[in-house]
């Protein structure tokens, strides 16, 4: 199935994954090497069409992304993209964090309103 954007950008954290990349001194190629770490393979050719807004992310890749650049998931999402969709959001809730009272390791929720 293929997946529709309603805007010109493909994902809203491709600025701040180059920016992060870039301040831990990693290539693309070694950010994609720490992301098999996780069990995500996205090569080096996906990880810079990431970056160029080009390439959808799953809620996987970000969350291994997020991991490998030690950062918070909340810390990649850029709300200033949503300016060119035709029909934005009036704002973004994130919240990612670790769940000790349920078998889930990890709750992660974007609202959209």
């Amino acid at each position: 199935m293929a997946r529709i954007i309603d805007g010109p950008k493909m994902n809203l954290i491709g600025a701040n994954v180059a920016k992060r990349r870039k301040e831990l001194r990693l290539s693309q190629q070694k950010l994609s090497a720490k992301l098999e770490l996780y069990a995500v393979y996205v090569c080096r050719g996906s990880i810079s069409r990431i970056e160029d807004f080009s390439r959808t992310v799953t809620d996987i890749e970000l969350f291994a992304i997020a991991k490998a650049l030690k950062t918070d998931i909340c810390e990649l999402i850029d709300e200033t993209i949503l300016n060119g969709w035709k029909n934005p959001p009036r704002r973004i809730f994130c919240a990612a964090g670790f769940s000790r009272n349920t078998k889930i390791d990890f709750v992660f929720s974007i609202s959209v309103f």
